[in-house]
C-alpha cells in the first residue's frame, strides 16, 4: 500500500536523532563526525581499519534515510517493486523503529 509508509512515517515525525547534514573530519585513525553545527558532535571513531569509510557512511546517514523514505514511497506506484520496498523497509524499520 503506497500511503503505509507515509502513514508510518508522520507517526515517527519527531526526529530523534541529530538533524542532517552530517560531516566527517580529522585524521585517518581518529575522526569526528559532525552534525549541522560545529558544537553537534554525532560521533568520534578510532580506528586500524577503514575509518575514512565509515565516517563517510555515518555521515550519509541523515541523507541515505530520506531517500530511502523517498524511495519508498515512490515505487508504492510502480507494478513489482514490492521486494524493493520489503527491503526499503526493513532498512528503515533499523533507523526509525515503527512507534
Amino acid at each position: 500500500d503506497h500511503c503505509c509508509f507515509c502513514i508510518w512515517r508522520n507517526a515517527v515525525s519527531e526526529v530523534k536523532h541529530t538533524p542532517g547534514p552530517w560531516s566527517f573530519d580529522g585524521p585517518r585513525h581518529s575522526i569526528i563526525v559532525w552534525g549541522p553545527t560545529p558544537e553537534l558532535r554525532v560521533c568520534f571513531m578510532t580506528s586500524d581499519g577503514p575509518a575514512t569509510a565509515n565516517a563517510r557512511l555515518i555521515a550519509a546517514a541523515p541523507d541515505l534515510l530520506a531517500a530511502c523514505g523517498s524511495a519508498f514511497d515512490f515505487l508504492g506506484g510502480v507494478d513489482g517493486a514490492s521486494a524493493i520496498r520489503d527491503q526499503l523497509l526493513a532498512a528503515l524499520s533499523k533507523a526509525e523503529p515503527r512507534p
